[in-house]
């Protein structure tokens, strides 16, 4: 179908449809949230899996949410998707594929930080504190601490910003804030065996049990925070759209001195 034909379907439905692709983390797959006057919509989410590659499995994963949505590609206004930090092939081929349809489509794409994503769908729990991280090696974590408040992650309070962070630096500001905080993404596992140990003792205390479903960012996630930032304007042209590590390069390291272990926020 040419483009010109794609332009002259009837359009029975309004752009109000934002697929959210997420290939950062090791679940990965796509969905369709709907943008309608009380809110927004999840409509259909397809998880993709673990048993084979990113490259393998989201295009799968895409075909089979639309069709399951019912919606074809000239009703998407835009495409979110989760720009890191996390697996590097995975985030590289999640924003290259969000690109290329956001050219093939004449659509924005929506990036999502996967530490705000993580935070958002885990605003429900019942904790004065989200704290998402993901492994970053060395005993260091892609973290960030939020205080879940109105408006969404990236309006919320964050003592410590979303970066390179140890334990004890994405935990120092709780020293002084009260109430309990919340462990979610795929380094939680890692993080509780630290609170375990000596050093995390004096917080091991405030960290309440979360649900496993948490340790995983969901693609309804990214969708549905997507739809958020494409209906306040807050999408962009594709070719603004770069992934997000939030680590140094082998460059900037040696630049600093070769510390493998320095740490940086978020720019």
């Amino acid at each position: 179908m040419t483009s010109s034909e794609r332009n002259n379907l009837p359009r029975s439905r309004p752009r109000r449809y934002v697929l959210g692709l997420e290939s950062s983390g090791r679940l990965g797959g796509a969905a369709v949230a709907e943008v309608v006057e009380e809110g927004i919509v999840l409509r259909a989410e397809q998880l993709a899996g673990v048993e084979a590659t990113h490259s393998e499995r989201l295009m799968p994963a895409l075909q089979a949410v639309m069709a399951a949505a019912g919606v074809e590609p000239h009703q998407v206004a835009a495409v979110a998707v989760s720009q890191g930090p996390g697996s590097y092939t995975g985030i590289r081929i999640g924003v290259m594929t969000a690109k290329a349809l956001g050219f093939a489509w004449e659509v924005p794409v929506v990036p999502v930080l996967s530490l705000e994503a993580l935070a958002w769908q885990a605003r429900a729990v019942p904790a004065a504190w989200l704290l998402p991280v993901l492994p970053a090696r060395r005993g260091a974590y892609f973290g960030a601490l939020y205080r879940p408040g109105d408006g969404e992650p990236a309006q919320w309070e964050q003592p410590v910003p979303p970066g390179r962070w140890t334990p004890q630096e994405l935990l120092a500001p709780l020293v002084e804030r009260p109430g309990r905080v919340c462990l979610v993404g795929e380094g939680a596992e890692g993080f509780h065996q630290w609170l375990a140990s000596e050093a995390g003792a004096a917080f091991r205390d405030r960290v309440i049990p979360a649900h496993w479903s948490l340790d995983h960012l969901r693609p309804g996630a990214v969708a549905l925070l997507g739809a958020r930032r494409w209906r306040a304007g807050q999408a962009q042209d594709p070719m603004e759209v770069l992934p997000r590590y939030l680590r140094e390069t082998e460059a900037e390291r040696r630049a600093a001195g070769g510390d493998d272990e320095g740490r940086k926020g978020a720019g």
